[in-house]
């Protein structure tokens, strides 16, 4: 049994940097967990709004995560006789049944979205692989500088500035407002209270605040 990304089809819009990766280590995740493979594939990353080259935007985004170190590779496989089986999202269904099931089933899984599983019990996943992420992005990035400060609890905080369309096109909003519209609800009031509610009760801890634009 094997399970990967399902990148979205051609007519839909990639998503962006921070979500791919997010969907991605949980899915890897989830395969360290049901003791079965996860195999890296490429796939688009959305939101490149200086319009580089989509081989290169994507190359940029593989090169400074790493995934591909700890994940296998389609090379590996001879995925001839393989089912495959492809969902949008990876729902407790399928969950158990890779979970009960002969590991050693030719079966290819090609899920989107985690979070059904992840979300519900995040500390069963995410310690499984934070070391070997780290460790994938420190390999790459050792002479990037250090903003946080290792003898601290650090808490990073990204900020989306949705109010401020003009560099999306007018299809990925309307479809993004089709989905979800509260996500375009969050003014600079709201996020500033969100982070008053941090810095009280994390006093000791350093604060990071991340976002495209000032507001």
């Amino acid at each position: 049994m094997i399970i990967t990304f399902k990148e979205p089809p051609p007519d839909h819009p990639a998503e962006g940097i921070g979500s791919t990766y997010y969907k991605v280590i949980s899915l890897i995740s989830i395969a360290k967990y049901l003791n079965i493979d996860y195999i890296h594939s490429k796939y688009r990353i959305g939101h490149n709004y200086n319009n580089i080259n989509e081989d290169e935007w994507n190359k940029l985004y593989y090169d400074f995560f790493n995934l591909q170190k700890i994940t296998k590779s389609f090379d590996n496989y001879d995925l001839t006789d393989y089912k495959i089986i492809t969902n949008h999202e990876l729902t407790l269904e399928h969950f158990n049944y890779i979970n009960n099931s002969d590991k050693n089933k030719k079966e290819i899984f090609y899920f989107v979205e985690p979070f059904n599983i992840t979300l519900n019990d995040p500390n069963k996943f995410y310690p499984l692989i934070r070391n070997d992420i780290i460790d994938a992005y420190n390999e790459v990035n050792y002479n990037r500088p250090l903003i946080y400060n290792k003898n601290k609890k650090n808490i990073a905080i990204h900020i989306r500035v949705w109010n401020d369309c003009d560099s999306v096109s007018e299809k990925y909003i309307d479809f993004q407002y089709s989905i979800n519209s509260q996500r375009y609800k969050y003014d600079e009031n709201k996020y500033i209270s969100i982070i008053n509610k941090i810095i009280n009760k994390y006093p000791d801890y350093d604060i990071h605040i991340f976002s495209q634009k000032k507001f």
